[in-house]
């Protein structure tokens, strides 16, 4: 105890029965004000993280271009996986930070997840049409039931000239693909048109620069992107169940180095937007 702990204990320095008759009565007021401060830090507080998250989920308008990066699958959708139990959900949100850190040198970027969670299959376009986005891009790796198939694939959305099903081969896991093929809405060949051209101008960037990358580009009416009100295009990194893919997919080097020419591969396609 504290030297006027002993005071108060021993009698010195005690409190009158005026004094404190006087002190009582004001309690209640200091109730109230303590109330009436607490309730107004309260809202205070509830107000900055309104004022935050409206800042970290609202497009700026005044920005030039709006891009939405879609990371495939997540929480307890894994995707497929390498023999080492490397998971794709793992590897396209690295793959997303890496294209994200960027990209927002130019661009507004927002991501349809940030962290380990599901998100509904058709909330991920939705998300996009909800932004007013310009490009909405779905990342995924290749999965195989067989290790040798290798190499990068880009999907463009395409609808199907016949009353078919959306192949499991052109996904990257069932629980992302559909029986039900939904076409793109109003049918916009525009859209298909220029998420084509995106597709072709993101083959052109890394066959450039990798001649030995097995590269394919075809379009096909995938699920993730049919809701799209945008360009839009899904890419698969590589394939996750290839020994050789999965060993590029683990380095953070050469998933940068990729992740940097499909970003330049988007100024392309915004230039050439530009010149039209």
């Amino acid at each position: 105890m504290t030297e006027g702990w002993h005071k108060y204990i021993s009698g010195q320095n005690s409190i009158k029965p005026c004094e404190c008759q006087e002190k009582m009565a004001k309690l209640p007021v200091m109730s109230i004000y303590f109330k009436i401060l607490m309730l107004w830090l309260g809202i205070v507080l509830i107000s900055g993280l309104t004022v935050v998250y409206a800042d970290d989920t609202a497009p700026n308008r005044n920005h030039p271009n709006i891009i939405v990066l879609d990371p495939g699958h997540g929480g307890n959708d894994t995707g497929a996986r390498s023999t080492d139990g490397m998971t794709e959900k793992q590897v396209v949100m690295t793959f997303a930070g890496l294209m994200t850190e960027r990209l927002t040198k130019t661009y507004q970027v927002f991501l349809t997840r940030k962290d380990d969670y599901q998100v509904d299959l058709f909330e991920r376009p939705a998300l996009a049409n909800h932004l007013m986005a310009d490009l909405f891009i779905s990342l995924h790796t290749g999965g195989s039931l067989r290790s040798f198939p290798r190499g990068m694939s880009l999907f463009y959305y395409e609808r199907a000239r016949h009353n078919g099903t959306a192949l499991e081969t052109q996904v990257s896991n069932p629980p992302e693909s559909s029986n039900t093929i939904k076409p793109w809405e109003q049918d916009r060949p525009d859209l298909v048109q220029k998420s084509r051209h995106l597709a072709e101008l993101i083959r052109r960037r890394l066959d450039q620069t990798d001649k030995t990358l097995k590269l394919t580009s075809l379009g096909a009416p995938l699920i993730v992107m049919s809701g799209a009100d945008m360009p839009a295009v899904l890419i698969e990194i590589g394939y996750i169940t290839n020994p050789l893919d999965a060993k590029m997919l683990k380095d953070e080097l050469q998933l940068a180095t990729l992740a940097g020419h499909v970003c330049d591969a988007i100024d392309d396609f915004f230039a050439d937007n530009l010149k039209q």
